[in-house]
């Protein structure tokens, strides 16, 4: 279901990504790193607050080097980085 999600929203699956399977679990915010640098500072200059306190998943994270790489969610993650965990989809 996650690739056919984000083959709607985005209109592919990042190579790095189709062979993956994927579950939810919830992950310390401590352990999150942003790889596209650029964008993170550019998000974190908009106003976040329609993403705050969200309950449910905030993105789409993989693991590399014990940390959680954001793939997707950049608002979302970003807003809720003050909470001590967060729902997460893993791609592995």
């Amino acid at each position: 279901h996650v690739k056919k999600i984000l083959t709607e929203e985005y209109g592919y699956v990042l190579d790095s990504l189709k062979n993956s399977k994927f579950t939810i679990i919830e992950i310390n915010t401590s352990d999150i790193e942003f790889p596209q640098k650029n964008y993170n500072e550019f998000v974190k200059t908009s106003d976040l607050s329609g993403y705050k306190n969200k309950k449910g998943i905030c993105g789409l994270v993989k693991m590399i080097d014990n940390k959680y790489l954001v793939i997707d969610g950049y608002h979302r993650i970003n807003a809720n980085l003050d909470k001590n965990n967060i729902k997460v989809i893993l791609a592995y």
